[in-house]
């Protein structure tokens, strides 16, 4: 036997961005008035939120450009709290008889920190 010593060594697992993200709900109603000519509101008219099992989070949204009539009236931006939120980009009548049965169509949410 030889001379000894002994130390501690503490190891922290930390959370690797694995987890996808999950929209909180499977789907969003709400009803927007038409705009003033091409006047469009500032506000968004939806916040959608997300639920991810990750503690580090980038978050990035949007439109799932074919997956229904109207995508391209509308925009998903992100919060500075990681929600997205949907705002109008382009004009919306009532009277086109396109337009008057309202839109439907898909949005998306990315965790870019993730693994692809």
């Amino acid at each position: 036997g030889g001379l000894k010593g002994t130390g501690t060594a503490s190891i922290k697992v930390k959370d690797l961005n694995d987890m996808p993200p999950h929209f909180t709900k499977d789907e969003w109603f709400v009803e927007v008035e038409e705009t003033d000519g091409n006047i469009l509101p500032e506000a968004p008219i939806l916040t959608v939120t997300v639920n991810d099992d990750d503690e580090i989070n980038n978050f990035q949204y949007k439109i799932i450009e074919s997956s229904g009539y109207g995508a391209d009236k509308f925009a998903m931006i992100k919060n500075n709290d990681g929600t997205g939120s949907l705002k109008v980009v382009q004009p919306l009548d009532f009277e086109d008889p396109m337009q008057i049965n309202g839109f439907r169509f898909r949005i998306q949410v990315l965790d870019n920190e993730g693994i692809n």
